[in-house]
């Protein structure tokens, strides 16, 4: 009996001590759920990004409704450059129903903004046309939604003639002139024609290629089909039509011809190609700063 009641005394006492430590780890994970914030917002202070990535994924594992854990679990894997993870996260977080006004923007900016990053534009048409729908009434969100629709028309054109229809009147006092300057250049700037730059080669050798800015290149075909030219001449006058020399470089003299007047519509192509890359590259980096 007396054993008995030690036993059950022991076990009420194992018992409380068991309770006693449990509640006290229960209270330790659910306390520095902040500090850790603060922890993951240090370690990217000083740098350390993948620590602050692995951070603020456990906090989110371990309480999705931390406050602040979604813009940082956005933001930290945007700045350490997993963009597609940043997006994916950008577009879940979006989705939640209980989103106010504010938050909303603020996840369909980091939804266009990491698509801008990982060069995956078809994000970013829906994002805008959300953003005009939700916020047609306040007018900073809606010139944002402008000036990324103007500097998405210009990323996407293949063409001058395609973004011709947004050129409207006063267009200067609605969005960026940056932008705006982008768009002018890529209607104005001046294109080389591949068939004026193969027309001008097929009638003096290598003046297609200056014409399409490659001027030492067009030089060099000059003298090239010339000099075979002059050495079959020589060779057919000396010796007749049974002349090897004669037919050698005058085959040599074709050759370099012909490929003159390809190579020259291909240097118009190239001039025109590396004129509108400039522009959209302004125009990319223009748009990475609207945040």
């Amino acid at each position: 009996m007396i054993q008995s009641s030690t036993t059950m005394r022991t076990s009420i006492l194992l018992y409380f001590l068991a309770a006693t430590f449990w509640s006290t780890d229960v209270l330790a994970q659910a306390a520095p759920i902040k500090n850790d914030i603060s922890f993951g917002q240090y370690l990217i202070l000083t740098g350390q990004y993948e620590l602050a990535v692995l951070e603020f994924e456990r906090l989110y594992f371990l309480n999705p409704e931390t406050e602040g854990i979604q813009h940082a679990l956005i933001e930290t894997h945007r700045t350490n450059g997993n963009y597609k993870r940043a997006l994916t996260y950008a577009h879940t977080f979006s989705l939640q129903p209980s989103l106010n006004k504010q938050e909303a923007a603020y996840f369909k900016k980091e939804i266009i903004l990491n698509a801008l990053l990982l060069k995956d534009l078809v994000w970013i048409p829906s994002a805008l046309a959300e953003i005009r729908i939700a916020y047609e009434n306040e007018p900073e969100m809606l010139v944002y939604a402008d000036n990324m629709s103007l500097g998405m028309s210009i990323l996407n054109a293949k063409s001058k003639n395609e973004t011709y229809h947004i050129h409207l009147p006063g267009i200067e006092n609605q969005h960026d002139a940056t932008l705006v300057q982008a768009l002018n250049d890529w209607h104005q700037q001046a294109r080389k024609s591949p068939f004026v730059a193969g027309a001008m080669s097929t009638i003096l050798p290598g003046s297609g290629k200056v014409y399409a800015g490659k001027w030492k290149d067009g030089l060099v075909s000059l003298l090239f089909v010339g000099a075979n030219a002059y050495s079959s001449y020589r060779g057919f006058r000396s010796v007749g039509v049974r002349s090897p020399y004669g037919w050698l470089f005058g085959g040599l003299a074709f050759g370099f011809y012909a490929g003159g007047i390809y190579g020259a519509q291909k240097a118009a192509k190239i001039y025109n190609h590396e004129l509108e890359t400039k522009i959209k590259a302004d125009v990319y980096s223009r748009l990475l700063l609207y945040r």
